[in-house]
């Protein structure tokens, strides 16, 4: 009985854990593709075109933290 009491409160602690992963390497993706597009793509596209190429991909990237905050909130 006093084991199943111990792994209850581990599985908030791996969401939380699960959660902050996912955010982060959304992060570093977002990084990683904003400094690709700057280097090699935006010199093709207008400043009002990057800006919104910028928008939208910020954009993305919250829609994607705020899957992951929703998804896996404690149930």
């Amino acid at each position: 009985m006093g084991n199943l009491e111990d792994k209850e409160p581990r599985m908030p602690i791996f969401n939380l854990i699960l959660k902050i992963a996912v955010s982060v390497s959304a992060g570093i993706a977002w990084l990683i593709f904003l400094i690709v597009w700057l280097y090699f793509i935006a010199e093709r596209f207008s400043v009002y075109q990057n800006l919104a190429i910028f928008l939208l991909s910020v954009l993305i990237l919250g829609i994607i933290n705020s899957i992951a905050w929703l998804l896996m909130r404690k149930r």
